[in-house]
């Protein structure tokens, strides 16, 4: 298990070297998804899913490793939410035979969602990296990246393939989307997909939310009938 973290860890910092990964580590999922949840009142949650994890070992030999695999992972998960509350994880075959593991726990404050981006085991900050995060009650605001003097302009390239993507941020909210630098926000405004890949080294997280606020229930009235 520690060497999977090591992989994740190497994945995170080097979002588009998946490959070096899996020249490093085996088993290795062919994707990785982060979907953070925030609920209205700033509370939330954060899950992690590795999708169709494989081994580069053949025959009886692989399978031999995929059950070593998922016997540790159900004894001792990767750990990447260390904080959180109400942890899950779990680890199985789809129906299209397919490996995924997921884990998944709760924040209480849109605050906490700092220590998912600031620890050993996830994203760190890199050197000239900055963190933003402004929260009114209603409206988030949230940046995460190059500081933006700092960031270099970019020469038109050919578009990348999509479906090469590694390593993909989901924001879902019970709140609307008001802006995203990055990404892609679904029509009803409450979910950004944010595909990471070799084109990202200046890449910066960034978006607002509005509609966060918990409204109050004035309750039945307490005035004496006449």
């Amino acid at each position: 298990m520690k060497r999977a973290l090591m992989a994740l860890s190497l994945v995170l910092f080097l979002p588009g070297c998946p490959e070096l990964a899996l020249d490093l580590f085996d088993p290795f999922p062919e994707a990785m998804v982060w979907t953070i949840h925030i609920k209205k009142g700033g509370a939330g949650t954060a899950r992690m899913d590795l999708l169709n994890i494989t081994s580069s070992k053949k025959g009886e030999e692989g399978k031999r490793v995929l059950s070593e695999y998922i016997e540790g992972y159900k004894a001792d998960p990767l750990g990447v939410f260390e904080g959180l509350t109400d942890m899950k994880h779990d680890i199985g075959y789809d129906p299209e035979g397919k490996l995924n593991a997921y884990e998944e726990g709760s924040f209480p404050n849109i605050f906490a969602i700092v220590s998912l981006w600031d620890s050993p085991e996830s994203y760190q900050l890199r050197t000239g990296d900055s963190f933003y995060l402004e929260w009114d009650g209603d409206v988030l605001a949230v940046r995460l990246g190059p500081k933006e003097e700092e960031v270099p302009e970019k020469e038109e390239t050919t578009p990348k393939d999509e479906g090469s993507d590694f390593f993909k941020l989901v924001f879902t909210t019970e709140g609307k989307f008001l802006s995203a630098a990055h990404g892609e926000i679904s029509l009803d405004r409450r979910k950004l997909v944010i595909p990471l890949s070799d084109d990202d080294d200046d890449f910066a997280i960034e978006f607002s939310i509005g509609g966060l606020a918990i409204e109050e229930d004035s309750g039945p009235s307490s005035e004496p009938d006449d």
